[in-house]
């Protein structure tokens, strides 16, 4: 999702548009083949034809987390951040977003898993059942986060 802070005059209902636009010189975005935020910036900007555009105005975070710390302090005009981080409480009300295209990239997948030789099973066991209760799916959801129809 293309986020910038509320006193930037950049347009975020035009899509990915604003990439060209002069008002931003500066788009984070998180570094390339580290995760899967980098990777879905990637395939956006290439099917949407605006790799070329925004080559040149790019700054790269070392994760997502890092990127949105760019927008929001002013070192990028405009960054690409994943919706869970927008819709956090501390940041909610400091800027605006456009929720970008699912069919522009790849899907996002999360997982969870218990290691053969963790110290923790029972644990970590527990944990994978309390992500799939209802009503954790629920909040998961209102942070931007899909749920599986049939977790295991």
């Amino acid at each position: 999702m293309l986020s910038v802070r509320n006193n930037r005059s950049i347009d975020v209902d035009k899509a990915l548009r604003p990439f060209g636009d002069a008002a931003v010189r500066r788009l984070g975005v998180a570094k390339r083949l580290r995760g899967p935020y980098g990777r879905g910036v990637e395939a956006a900007l290439k099917n949407t034809g605006l790799s070329q555009v925004v080559s040149s105005k790019l700054v790269f975070g070392e994760n997502i987390s890092q990127t949105a710390q760019f927008a929001y302090s002013g070192n990028a005009d405009a960054a690409i951040l994943a919706l869970s981080l927008v819709l956090a409480p501390t940041m909610k009300d400091k800027g605006r977003y456009f929720v970008i295209a699912q069919q522009l990239y790849p899907p996002l997948r999360q997982a969870a898993v218990i290691l053969k030789n963790s110290a923790h099973k029972s644990l970590a066991a527990r944990f994978i059942e309390l992500l799939k209760r209802p009503e954790t799916r629920y909040f998961l959801m209102q942070y931007g986060f899909g749920a599986p129809e049939n977790p295991r």
